[in-house]
């Protein structure tokens, strides 16, 4: 069963089954249900893609989980139970067709169905179909009238707002309401606005929307409290008293939300972010740009936006919501949310007795809320001006200095192989070096070899194995340890290579296999291997080194074997992303913990007959760039083959391949410490794991 399980996972996407059920809109990377099936709340429940699979959550009503998760709920079937599951499993298959046979060879090779992001869009093109509303004929009106209405005048400079402001962001005033306001447009008629027409007189006041082109796309409408209250009063709305007062301010049904005054002010450096429109405007009205949530249910969508925004991290964002309980809980999730995504973040707080929000803090106290906004103005430039001096050569060059002097009698590592060390401009630098080459080069054997000669130098290895066991890595470096010291009367053929040390047929009481075992047996105190499964990644190897560090005193080279199967902390979902960001941490380990730092990595196989460059690196990500060295492998004879043909590679290929002791050559493709295009010849026995430079 969870095989079929994980198969109907994989084949019945949420949002295709969502669909046509369910009202809902794309928001950022999301789709979000304009109410919850479960709990009817609005904007409090989203569709997302969590790893392979999609994934449903609702803030409100808590109900979250997988596609067999969301039709338990739907179907009032228990999805925790086997029995439940097993329903649910067997009625998806045949509502959507799938072979339920869990031995079904043909399921099994059926390929898996498109992720999140081909739906989305497959969805923005369904909605562009869907009437998109332009209302500025309606806002040219609605202001006008509001100009030449005392009464509607009065109750926006009631809320302190400046005749300049009212103008710029052409408020308006409709006496009749929202029905007449949208008069035009009767398919708005009754929806949001009311079933009652006198209910929707009572929302006079409106808040126009726009976009980057200029263009009013959404219009808020505010109550006539005054006369709400007087209709309740009057018996003219058979309404719920308590109901009707919550209702404030409405949106209107079928026209897309937005968070307000949100285009123009993302331009800016610095972002204020309020929960209603009333409080937007009020620091619009003392100068500085503001946003509106519109509630405080608009955390997740503004999250959503700003990631959309390229320069968004750069941004300082002031959060400025209600002092009520739902303000304070709204407050620290927009800003957990923000710092998780690396923004800057303060606090503009309403103070004042009987201060709600930052509209009644203009109204109360003008002068304390310029204070404290200058306050934090301070802070920010205090805070950039700290950056530029902690970045600044000047506060560094004694320190820098210091560093200089003391590296002058520093010695660097040597990888045991003269030649290479000179190629590599002296040897290991503190720096990330990616060693690469197709199979049967021996990138792991050389690698190890070198590792071999650090450690008979004293030197720490922490050797990161994600694919050998540490059985295996100990036999290779046995095999070569015997093969350096072995009796010069045995032929090669008297060695006991890697396979026959693993299997046991060595003789142990051999002087030369004795005289091999003490010299790695001293060596490999300082090799430590990491068997790591594939749940490893590169902030465990963070903390592997820092423990290590707190043991010996230094932290030791660090070897990854290797980069394409090593687990990516966060999965893109794309190999070559995974990759990218797995060499980038890997590049700050090096300069983290001041170590060199060697990763093995895999080329391409159209590589196997031609010579190796840094092609032959980029379908593995971002290495390139952010190598400090890069190596490759290739058999000797590639550095000659000129314009020789297909057929005489292939020979040359097959003969080097044949070849005993195989002639292997490293070339320096990337050197930030030294020159490029360093050709160094090795012999290397296979059998025997052993490098020798000639």
């Amino acid at each position: 069963m969870s095989n079929k399980f994980e198969e109907v996972k994989d084949k019945i996407l949420l949002s295709d089954y969502i669909r046509g059920a369910y009202s809902y809109k794309v928001s950022g990377k999301r789709l979000r249900f304009n109410k919850c099936p479960f709990c009817d709340g609005g904007d409090c429940a989203d569709i997302f893609k969590k790893g392979k699979h999609e994934q449903f959550d609702c803030k409100q009503c808590g109900k979250k989980g997988s596609i067999i998760d969301f039709y338990g709920y739907e179907n009032n079937i228990d999805a925790q139970t086997n029995e439940g599951k097993s329903q649910i499993v067997n009625e998806l298959c045949n509502k959507f067709g799938i072979d339920n046979n869990t031995n079904s060879q043909e399921a099994k090779q059926k390929p898996s169905t498109e992720l999140l992001q081909a739906q989305i869009k497959s969805i923005k093109q369904h909605e562009d179909k869907i009437k998109k509303y332009d209302f500025t004929d309606v806002v040219d009106r609605l202001h006008k009238q509001l100009l030449e209405s005392p009464e509607g005048m009065k109750y926006f400079l009631d809320r302190g707002l400046s005749e300049d402001t009212i103008k710029r962001f052409k408020l308006g005033y409709e006496p009749k309401g929202m029905n007449e306001a949208f008069k035009d447009y009767p398919e708005l008629q009754n929806k949001k606005i009311g079933d009652s027409h006198e209910k929707a007189e009572c929302y006079q006041y409106f808040i126009p929307t726009f976009n980057d082109k200029g263009e009013c796309t959404y219009i808020l409408s505010r109550r006539n409290d005054i006369l709400a209250n007087q209709k309740i009063e009057e018996g003219k709305i058979n309404y719920k008293v308590d109901d009707f007062r919550k209702l404030k301010t409405k949106n209107l049904t079928g026209v897309p939300t937005t968070i307000y005054n949100f285009d123009e002010v993302m331009k800016n450096d610095l972002i204020f972010i309020c929960e209603g429109w009333c409080d937007t405007l009020s620091l619009e009205n003392e100068g500085y740009k503001s946003v509106a949530l519109n509630s405080v249910t608009g955390v997740d969508k503004f999250i959503d936006m700003i990631q959309e925004v390229e320069d968004y991290q750069s941004k300082t964002y002031v959060i400025a919501l209600d002092n009520d309980k739902s303000g304070k809980e709204a407050r620290q999730k927009l800003q957990d949310k923000l710092q998780k995504l690396k923004c800057r973040v303060k606090h503009l707080y309403p103070e004042g007795e009987g201060v709600k929000d930052i509209n009644d803090m203009l109204l109360n106290d003008e002068k304390n809320l310029l204070y404290s906004i200058v306050k934090i103005e301070q802070e920010i430039q205090e805070e950039n001006e700290k950056i530029l001096t902690q970045n600044s050569c000047y506060s560094h060059l004694n320190s820098i200095l210091n560093k200089f002097i003391s590296n002058r009698n520093k010695k660097l590592l040597s990888t045991g192989y003269s030649k290479l060390d000179k190629a590599l401009g002296g040897g290991l630098y503190n720096s990330l070096y990616v060693v690469g080459g197709i199979s049967g080069l021996g990138k792991t054997s050389v690698v190890l070899n070198i590792v071999e000669n650090l450690a008979k130098e004293e030197q720490d290895v922490l050797f990161i194995s994600l694919e050998m066991s540490r059985e295996e890595l100990v036999a290779k470096s046995l095999s070569r340890f015997v093969r350096e010291t072995v009796d010069k009367r045995l032929t090669p053929m008297d060695y006991p290579s890697q396979r026959d040390i693993q299997n046991g047929n060595f003789d142990i009481e051999a002087p030369y296999f004795q005289e091999g075992l003490i010299n790695y047996a001293e060596a490999s105190k300082r090799i430590f291997i990491k068997e790591a499964n594939f749940n490893y990644n590169t902030e465990l190897i963070r903390e592997d080194i820092i423990k290590h560090k707190a043991l010996r005193g230094k932290a030791p080279v660090v070897v990854v074997d290797y980069l394409q199967v090593l687990p990516c902390l966060k999965d893109y979902g794309d190999d070559k992303k995974n990759i990218d960001f797995n060499i980038t941490e890997l590049k700050r380990i090096s300069r983290e913990f001041d170590t060199p730092v060697i990763v093995i990595s895999s080329i391409g196989r159209q590589y196997y007959k031609k010579p190796i460059d840094f092609e032959a690196f980029k379908s593995s990500g971002n290495i390139e760039f952010t190598a400090d060295v890069v190596i490759g492998l290739q058999y000797s004879f590639m550095a000659d083959i000129g314009n020789k043909s297909d057929n005489e590679i292939q020979t040359m290929y097959q003969e080097a391949k044949a070849r005993y002791p195989r002639e292997i050559q490293t070339v320096i493709l990337k050197n930030r410490n030294g020159s490029i295009g360093e050709y160094t010849n090795f012999k290397y026995e296979p059998k025997y794991n052993y490098f020798k430079e000639v």
